[in-house]
């Protein structure tokens, strides 16, 4: 499978694309707020229920006195997160889980499509950047990668205590770094996250290398600079990379690539 990256002509673009590097970032360093605090629903009246269900007492319960115990415990929670106590709760430890993974994980973004109108306009200085085709297949069995998945567009706000009790189910904390508003679904984004964690507020970035062949093809915008184009094949002359250069569609409002 090929992912792509959306790109400007800037020093530290270039650089990285000749030196074969992938600059892994934590969710606070992107464009989209709710990436580095994601909105988090700690539990559900279903969640709860099953949370309940694994307690020992619980089996001596009938239906309604289940169903007042279940309505008791949300009532409790919310009274905790009312007074900021929620960490006495037993379902605390979960959340830390969550956080953690959240607010410390390195993610590098990349996305399904190379003619996206859109993603050229945002991502690549109003297409007269340039896109690089990744492999998939290289970058996994070279990289050093935690997890790696198609991002889920939706309102639904996750719920902590579900995702965290699924039985048969390793840590599913890093489902929450795949969740974006379906504003941003245009953007097809696949998500690599790296196996390692931010050990600070300061560490924000982790510089990774890959292997040349992970990188075979080049799109340059429909109205990116000849001396850029020329500047960047230059650097890259000698390796088996295709180049190739956006095109309008004659007869759609479309882009299309042509190999120069």
């Amino acid at each position: 499978m090929h992912l792509y990256k959306y790109r400007n002509f800037s020093e530290n673009h270039i650089n990285a694309l000749v030196n074969n590097q992938m600059w892994f970032a934590i969710g606070e360093t992107f464009n989209d707020p709710f990436d580095s605090k994601p909105p988090l629903t700690l539990f559900t009246y279903r969640s709860m229920a099953g949370f309940l269900q694994k307690q020992p007492n619980s089996v001596m319960l009938n239906e309604d006195q289940f169903h007042q115990l279940v309505s008791e415990e949300l009532d409790r929670v919310k009274q905790l997160e009312k007074e900021g106590r929620i960490q006495e709760h037993q379902i605390w430890p979960y959340v830390q889980v969550v956080i953690a993974a959240t607010l410390r994980r390195f993610i590098f973004c990349l996305s399904r499509c190379n003619r996206n109108i859109l993603m050229w306009s945002h991502y690549a200085n109003s297409h007269t950047g340039f896109c690089v085709r990744y492999d998939l297949d290289v970058l996994t069995e070279s990289l050093d990668l935690y997890h790696h998945q198609d991002t889920d567009y939706t309102t639904e706000m996750p719920d902590i205590l579900s995702r965290m009790m699924n039985e048969g189910e390793e840590n599913r904390s890093e489902d929450f770094l795949y969740i974006k508003a379906p504003d941003w679904s245009y953007e097809r984004e696949y998500r690599l996250l790296l196996n390692d964690f931010a050990e600070g507020p300061d560490d924000r970035v982790r510089c990774v290398e890959h292997p040349p062949e992970a990188v075979d093809r080049i799109y340059f915008g429909l109205n990116a600079d000849p001396a850029n184009i020329d500047r960047l094949r230059n650097a890259l002359e000698g390796r088996e990379i295709g180049f190739f250069q956006m095109q309008r569609g004659r007869r759609s409002i479309e882009l299309f690539a042509k190999r120069i």
